[in-house]
């Protein structure tokens, strides 16, 4: 995985993982790393962070980097 784009992280319970798995690679069509939130120092990076799809708090981060020249870079991935 390249590191030369814009680095996304999306946030996911353990109820809603898979589904944003799903939604990153079918619209970005790359897999993202995934991590285990820890919620001390996760907290601290990302205060306000929550699962997209239900606002609880998150389980994972999902992290990809997105290409630079990708002419969707600004699309806003809620329109689901």
């Amino acid at each position: 995985m390249s590191n030369d784009g814009y680095k996304k992280e999306w946030f996911a319970c353990e109820k809603h993982l898979e589904f944003i798995l799903d939604d990153i690679v079918d619209y970005q069509a790359i897999a993202p790393s995934l991590d285990l939130w820890d919620n001390h120092r996760d907290s601290l990076r990302f205060p306000e962070a929550c699962c997209e799809k239900c606002g609880s708090s998150p389980d994972y981060i999902l992290t990809y980097f997105e290409d630079r020249t990708d002419k969707n870079a600004n699309s806003n991935h809620h329109s689901r």
